[in-house]
């Protein structure tokens, strides 16, 4: 798919949502084109959907919000400096809803402060996902 056929997708997702006539399975479709395109586009679609989600009821869908960030950072591990404010966010967010949704973050975190080259905040961040276990 062209990047302005994609835009336009997103486009007409997000409008979907904004109407109400779509959900959190627009985030998942998003998701895993993400994974497969590995684009920084891609995963700011899934987000974005995710964040006017959160915008409709921030109660019902922080969760989608915090998979679509963790997911997002997980895809774009590679590129550490973009993946570990997605992380971040997860953490924080995750930190409100407490249980796996935080351990799964954590451990998220982890991995993506080691491939940024951050071992020692990296075990912190593995250590406190361990101690939620």
């Amino acid at each position: 798919m062209e990047p302005n056929e994609y835009e336009e997708q997103i486009r007409l997702h997000l409008a979907a949502i904004a109407r109400r006539a779509a959900g959190p399975e627009v985030v998942d479709a998003l998701l895993a084109h993400a994974r497969v395109a590995r684009s920084p586009a891609s995963v700011d679609g899934a987000i974005r959907a995710a964040r006017l989600l959160c915008e409709h009821d921030a109660e019902e869908h922080e969760g989608t919000l915090v998979r679509a960030l963790r997911s997002g950072a997980d895809t774009l591990i590679r590129r550490p400096a973009m993946a570990l404010p997605l992380a971040e966010e997860a953490v924080t967010l995750a930190r409100g809803l407490g249980g796996p949704s935080l351990i799964v973050s954590l451990a998220t975190l982890s991995r993506v402060l080691r491939a940024a080259g951050r071992p020692a905040e990296a075990d912190a961040a593995a250590a406190e996902a361990e101690s939620l276990s």
